[in-house]
């Protein structure tokens, strides 16, 4: 209920051991209204490695589960969803661009050294986080073979514990790559949902798309 007229209470985490926090926090809080838990996770250095630290706190108050989330490259902008026990995770991939040669056109392009990418999506889930550990992270998007982008957009854990994910996609992000790398490729940026079950894509749709135009100066809308 609302009550303007009581004091909030301060609510401070308990992660288990000390991290190195740092600015760039990619920090994230989920909860489950129905059972009263909270999830809190931040980007942490571990021996300058970038993870996810996290926490969890049942239902008692009690922080009762922590650890590190580690992806195959830096996972950032996390989202989270808790439901009847179970925790989903989805972040993106988040680096300087591994490939030399599409860097230097980039950077030819653009002028500067900034110059990091979102190409992968990963889920990582627990069934029951008070007492198992989450497993490890699946691609579930990739635009890594075309130098593409993706962006998670939203996150919904059905009553079977299926995860539906939503996100935002280009398959070449920057046109000068495509002008110098893949040249006979219109540029596409799509809406995409894809169903993920016990770590695999069962599902998989393109719900709109924005596809460049022959003549490279229009795009039009298809479905």
């Amino acid at each position: 209920p609302v009550r303007p007229g009581v004091a909030p209470e301060t609510v401070r985490p308990e992660w288990g051991r000390d991290y190195y926090f740092f600015e760039h926090s990619y920090r994230v809080f989920a909860s489950d209204s129905e059972s009263g838990t909270l999830f809190l996770c931040q980007q942490v250095k571990v021996e300058d490695d970038d993870c996810q630290a996290w926490t969890f706190r049942d239902a008692s108050g009690r922080w009762t589960r922590n650890g590190v989330l580690r992806f195959p490259v830096r996972g950032c902008y996390p989202m989270v969803a808790l439901r009847n026990g179970a925790a989903t995770v989805v972040a993106v991939g988040d680096i300087d661009e591994p490939n030399p040669e599409w860097h230097k056109v980039k950077k030819m392009a653009t002028g500067t050294e900034w110059d990091f990418d979102f190409r992968q999506l990963y889920l990582t889930r627990t069934t029951d986080i008070s007492r198992k550990d989450f497993a490890p992270p699946t691609v579930i998007v990739s635009r890594d073979e075309t130098c593409g982008m993706i962006f998670h957009r939203d996150l919904r854990i059905g009553p079977d514990g299926d995860a539906h994910v939503l996100y935002v996609e280009r398959n070449i992000w920057h046109r000068s790559v495509r002008d110098a790398f893949f040249p006979e490729h219109q540029i596409v940026q799509s809406i995409g949902y894809c169903r993920v079950r016990n770590g695999a894509v069962t599902a998989r749709r393109t719900l709109m798309s924005a596809v460049e135009r022959a003549d490279r100066r229009v795009s039009a809308l298809a479905n």
